[in-house]
């Protein structure tokens, strides 16, 4: 049992915390003395946390905890349940210690203790009578045999047996006691209900001074621990949860591949992104690449520290692993394949005639990408087309089955061409797996009123629709041929 804050915290040795956990949460394995806390291999549970505390306080106080750091301004309040799974091997069971910070100064202050003995609370009020009045699974005669908890049987958080309601779980019916009080439920002793302490009510055994704790007061930590106050003892610890969320399972780090993807790409440098999260943080993170004949393209594998590339220049099937191992030693693997082959992408830009005079909006640019390629999949945000070293970024697009159909601003592209020529359209791009591409079209400029189209296409299209030959553009009088000097010619062909 742990009597003041200053003895949870003296010739303690933390394990490294490398990764934050989700929704701010994080933990690590830490002891006193020489107590352990370590993963587990059981040959019969599989892996589990088990903590120890050998020996007798008074000799040397040995600890073994699972510490998990609480997001940044949790208060008491914020403190809805706390529950684990236990099998208690030797000794007095797993308790759960929620550390204080009363003076919000950022530093712990005092503890709030939450001991199987003291489960569930029965009677009313918190003082006894005389200290033989059995409290919850209290009894003074009992103590010598640790309060007969149960031994060598799954049972949850502050349980007597399997069956037995309210000590499931730590909730707001739960007695706790403060760290800075007496040990035991006599005069001086500070205990309540979870909820009594939230609501800033609980006072010292006997006395009027208020505990100083509310629903306000900060929660730094959550230890959940094993000592040997009253003799030796160990124990197996597995499912945490805060809240209702379970935070703990002792189990491989959770690991994916983000990149590459399960798709084609060209020869060159392949993208590689991995994530990896485990509460109790990542350790290390490796990879590496087979190709289709089974072989490994690095002698050793890799380590990741951040996203980076591998150069595949020779086209087939690869499939990249990964391992990633959390501070419990425990080791997870991933793998996505991918294929290599020479890249094709094609671009299409229409009209394929831009008519100065049109009163168009967009032009279209038809992007058919390499077979393997999902069109789904390719941001279009990075696509541009160039005139003249000059770039547009697309306003929209839409994939189809086979291709992507983007468009662009016609107005600004009209600022860049000229009439009376071909106007060569580069489009440049990123592919889904991030390699570049460039493809060129060419399209033919034109503007009626002002300009003539290109003699060999007027004379290849005769004066369909009014269009009259080149030299019969412009203003010139009505006899200057058959569109009356207007640039529009009769509405049948003559």
């Amino acid at each position: 049992m742990t009597l003041i804050i200053a003895a949870l915290l003296a010739t303690t040795a933390m394990t490294t915390l490398t990764q934050a956990a989700a929704a701010d949460y994080s933990a690590a394995l830490d002891t006193t003395g020489s107590g352990t806390a370590a993963h587990l291999d059981d040959p019969t549970w599989g892996d589990v946390i088990m903590l120890t505390a050998p020996g007798n306080a008074v000799d040397e106080v040995n600890e073994g905890r699972i510490v998990i750091t609480m997001p940044e301004n949790t208060t008491l309040g914020n403190i809805t349940s706390l529950s684990w799974s236990v099998y208690t091997i030797e000794g007095y069971p797993p308790h759960a210690d929620l550390i204080l910070d009363l003076d919000d100064d950022g530093n712990p202050d005092d503890s709030l203790i939450f001991e199987y003995a003291y489960q569930p609370y029965d009677g009313t009020g918190y003082a006894y009578t005389s200290p033989g009045v059995p409290y919850g699974h209290y009894d003074p005669a009992l103590q010598a045999t640790f309060y007969d908890p149960p031994y060598d049987t799954w049972v949850e958080t502050l349980q007597s047996d399997a069956n037995e309601a309210y000590t499931g779980e730590i909730n707001d019916t739960s007695v706790a006691w403060l760290g800075s009080g007496l040990a035991g439920p006599y005069t001086g002793g500070i205990f309540g209900t979870l909820a009594d302490f939230k609501a800033g009510t609980v006072t010292a055994i006997g006395g009027t001074d208020p505990a100083g704790v509310d629903s306000a007061t900060p929660v730094l930590e959550i230890h959940i621990e094993v000592d040997n106050w009253m003799g030796p003892a160990a124990a197996y610890i597995d499912d945490v949860a805060v809240n209702g969320e379970t935070l703990i399972t002792v189990q491989p780090p959770t690991l994916q591949i983000n990149k590459p993807l399960p798709q084609t790409y060209g020869p060159g440098d392949i993208p590689v992104e991995i994530t990896a999260w485990d509460i109790f943080g990542v350790d290390t993170i490796t990879y590496n690449v087979k190709n289709e004949t089974d072989q490994w393209i690095y002698p050793e594998d890799q380590p990741y520290t951040g996203p980076t590339t591998i150069n595949i220049m020779a086209t087939g099937g690869y499939t990249i692993h990964a391992w990633a191992t959390n501070n419990l030693g425990l080791e997870a693997e991933a793998s996505t394949s991918f294929t290599v082959q020479q890249t094709q992408v094609t671009v299409s830009v229409h009209p394929r005639t831009l008519n100065l005079r049109s009163g168009g909006r967009w032009i279209t640019v038809k992007i058919t990408l390499t077979e393997g390629v999902d069109p789904q999949d390719l941001d279009i945000t990075t696509v541009r087309l160039w005139v003249d070293g000059e770039a547009l970024e697309p306003l929209w697009g839409e994939a189809c089955d086979d291709c992507v159909m983007i468009k662009f601003s016609r107005d600004a592209l009209q600022e860049l061409v000229s009439p009376e020529e071909e106007a060569e359209i580069r489009v440049t791009g990123e592919l889904p797996g991030g390699e570049s591409f460039e493809d060129t079209d060419t399209i033919t400029v034109i503007n009626p009123g002002n300009g003539a189209i290109k003699a060999t296409q007027n004379q290849n299209r005769g004066n369909p629709g009014g269009k009259g030959p080149k030299d019969n553009r412009g203003k010139g009088p009505a006899d200057k041929g058959s569109n009356n000097g207007k640039g529009k010619g009769p509405k049948k062909n003559s």
